[in-house]
């Protein structure tokens, strides 16, 4: 794969940032990629469901302090989950094929493969990017909620929801996602991306 995903992700990417970039098992086994761990400390997860619930509330403080624990426990952030059910697997991986070529055959396939597993989040993001890249950025938005009720910890889908929500003009919410995923990221270039929003949050809603 040599070609730029809508997220601008080529072969390089992949190789330098397997964890954060697939999940399906057999896209990862055709590029030689390392199936990574992706447990995640089950404390730590209590504290991310715990930030996710206070979040769902409308109590971003108390939900960031929650996250901010679960962090402090279990540091090694970013573990996805590989496919459990092969053919979503593989459904999956042809939704990503076309990503570039045919979108609305990538949002069949990704719809396909939820049918089958609908408990992985990795489904539900990518489907998401590309509904919001057509247009419907609250689809898009619906589906990185969906990705991140299924995994609290899931940062892409978190850096997603700041930056969909502020281009929504929901600042309130966006600013806490982009809070949250400044947290979670530990990419230093793709925080920079991130901050460019977590700013104009600040600046609409008169935060210094």
């Amino acid at each position: 794969m040599t070609k730029q995903d809508e997220g601008g992700l080529t072969r390089r990417h992949f190789l330098e940032l397997p964890a954060k970039v697939i999940a399906g098992s057999v896209l990862a086994g055709a590029l030689g990629l390392p199936l990574e761990a992706r447990a995640t400390d089950p404390k730590a997860m209590e504290y991310f469901r715990k930030g996710l619930q206070l979040a769902e509330q409308g109590n971003y403080e108390e939900a960031l302090i929650s996250y901010k624990e679960g962090v402090r426990i279990d540091p090694k952030i970013n573990k996805f989950p590989d496919f459990k059910v092969k053919k979503a697997g593989e459904l999956y991986d042809l939704g990503f094929t076309f990503v570039l070529k045919d979108s609305n055959r990538a949002i069949d396939y990704f719809g396909q493969s939820i049918q089958l597993e609908p408990i992985n989040p990795i489904t539900y993001h990518q489907r998401g990017r590309i509904l919001a890249k057509k247009g419907n950025p609250r689809e898009g938005v619906h589906d990185f909620k969906k990705a991140v009720s299924l995994q609290p910890n899931y940062s892409p889908a978190i850096g997603d929801l700041g930056r969909h929500l502020t281009a929504l003009g929901e600042h309130e919410e966006a600013y806490f996602w982009n809070r949250l995923y400044m947290l979670m990221e530990p990419n230093p270039r793709l925080k920079a991306e991130s901050a460019v929003y977590l700013n104009e949050n600040k600046k609409i809603l008169g935060i210094n």
